[in-house]
């Protein structure tokens, strides 16, 4: 009886605590990024998923961040706008596959973001997975300046 119960406890125990590390381990580096401006308030949207294979787009309302001494964040320059651009461009065309196919609305119908509000006096962070071919994988955390706003956008597709 009790070599069953036993058996019975590692079934359950061992794949809920290998998750549970597994989540932990990559969430780490959106943790890194957003307990590095201090506080904020949030708005979160997510495709199905939210594991693997999802997009996820958030506005963060900061205050007072320091962004110049972050260390993680960078400053926007004509090059990195580019690439920025590149990222959204790809991030929209799924938001907007998503819309066409009448999913994930609360995604879609609460994606906001407006290139033209990006200035040089904003920063910006950039993680592609290496892993994963062109924009399959990537985090970005734009700071708008003059909204005191961070935009978050992940693509795992």
């Amino acid at each position: 009886m009790k070599h069953c119960f036993v058996r019975t406890v590692r079934k359950i125990f061992v794949p809920a605590v290998f998750v549970t590390f597994l989540m932990i381990m990559l969430c780490g580096c959106r943790d890194r990024i957003l307990s590095s401006i201090g506080e904020y308030t949030c708005e979160e949207f997510y495709s199905a998923g939210e594991f693997q294979d999802f997009t996820f787009f958030g506005i963060y309302s900061v205050k007072g961040a320091d962004f110049a001494d972050n260390g993680l964040f960078m400053p926007m320059s004509a090059e990195v706008r580019e690439l920025f651009f590149r990222h959204i461009d790809d991030f929209e065309s799924w938001v907007n596959s998503y819309k066409e196919n009448g999913e994930y609305m609360e995604l879609t119908e609460n994606y906001k973001f407006d290139k033209s509000a990006v200035t040089d006096g904003d920063y910006i962070y950039i993680y592609d997975d290496p892993e994963y071919p062109e924009l399959g994988n990537y985090d970005i955390y734009f700071y708008d300046a003059e909204t005191n706003r961070i935009y978050y956008f992940h693509n795992n597709i």
